[in-house]
């Protein structure tokens, strides 16, 4: 069960659009190298989507001891402008991974509303993103969720899933953690903090 649902609009009419066709793309985000070749470690930042594409970056929160959750995402188009930012609490979650999955439902709803646009949908929850790419029959006690977000990606919406590290996903991962430990629930609050680059990203 979710509730408190926060979100603001930016910008209604960069959402507007129209895209016809379906792409399943599984991706991994570019790596630092060095000019010899080798991988160094380096932090690594949200990266802006094609010219007229979307991305949404989703992310799950879970407490262990309570058994609950709180989920964030992020829209922006492809001049990094936030379209909207949305939090939730989840007041009855088993596991990590149902958070994660519940956030990536989130985002596929809210994204499926308010833009027509192409869309990048993001986590970095690699156990999710593969759930959902399989081709099997999902069997788990979770497979209710994983056939929500089949069915809800199986339109002629175009989409490409996309895997990436945490420290691209400070957004979506700082409004989870912020819904599941605090009473976050002013449009206001989530605003000034991503407007004002008190979340970095």
């Amino acid at each position: 069960m979710t509730h408190n649902c926060v979100m603001y609009l930016k910008n209604k009419e960069k959402a507007a659009g129209s895209v016809k066709g379906k792409t399943v793309i599984p991706a991994t985000p570019r790596r630092c190298r060095r000019p010899d070749g080798s991988n160094p470690a380096c932090k690594m930042r949200w990266e802006r989507p094609p010219e007229g594409w979307m991305k949404a970056n989703v992310d799950g929160s879970f407490d262990s001891q309570l058994l609950k959750g709180g989920i964030g995402v992020v829209i922006r188009d492809w001049e990094g402008a936030i379209i909207f930012a949305s939090c939730k609490s989840v007041c009855r979650c088993s596991s990590p991974l149902e958070a994660e999955l519940l956030a990536l439902r989130e985002g596929i709803y809210l994204f499926l509303i308010w833009t027509l646009r192409p869309v990048i949908l993001e986590t970095d929850c690699l156990v999710a993103l593969q759930m959902i790419q399989s081709k099997e029959r999902a069997t788990s006690e979770l497979a209710y969720l994983v056939r929500e977000i089949k069915d809800l990606l199986n339109g002629s919406r175009q989409f490409v899933l996309r895997k990436i590290r945490r420290e691209q996903n400070m957004v979506s991962h700082f409004l989870a953690n912020k819904r599941r430990c605090e009473d976050l629930s002013s449009r206001v609050s989530i605003s000034y903090l991503v407007r004002n680059n008190i979340i970095p990203e």
